[in-house]
């Protein structure tokens, strides 16, 4: 089974880790990491490294980023994914993407990375054409 870090700028990653011990009640396998402000690149880099070692199981682990091309993915293209083998990153985390994550822990890290994708592209809706459209299908019932 693979681990999950979440990372990112400021206690988002942390939220999230947060937000789904609310809705699921366990954050088993789960870790997050920020960025700080005011925190240098080395000492986060330290703090990153130390729960990658920790979470890094012999199935993997999956690194969920909140940006592409910030420091906290920068860092992980820099100085993880060369170091350590059975990892694999995705940026632009959302709770679906993360909630999804969690769901396919016991499949292989490739077929969850495709699905966390998924899912995550997925959670992006337009509510107000949703809406409408719930509108308009009860008005036809």
């Amino acid at each position: 089974m693979y681990h999950v870090l979440i990372i990112s700028h400021g206690g988002l990653a942390e939220a999230y880790r947060e937000t789904i011990r609310m809705i699921s009640g366990e954050t088993d396998g789960i870790g997050a990491v920020g960025i700080m402000g005011g925190e240098s690149k080395q000492d986060f880099a330290l703090r990153l490294e130390r729960e990658v070692k920790r979470l890094l199981t012999p199935d993997g682990l999956l690194i969920a980023a909140d940006l592409f091309g910030g420091t906290p993915c920068n860092l992980v293209i820099a100085e993880i994914l060369a170091r350590y083998g059975r990892i694999r990153a995705v940026s632009g985390v959302n709770l679906p993407m993360v909630l999804e994550a969690l769901t396919h822990q016991r499949e292989s890290l490739s077929k969850a990375v495709e699905a966390v994708m998924e899912a995550g592209h997925g959670g992006i809706r337009d509510i107000n054409l949703e809406a409408a459209s719930l509108i308009v299908n009860s008005e036809d019932e």
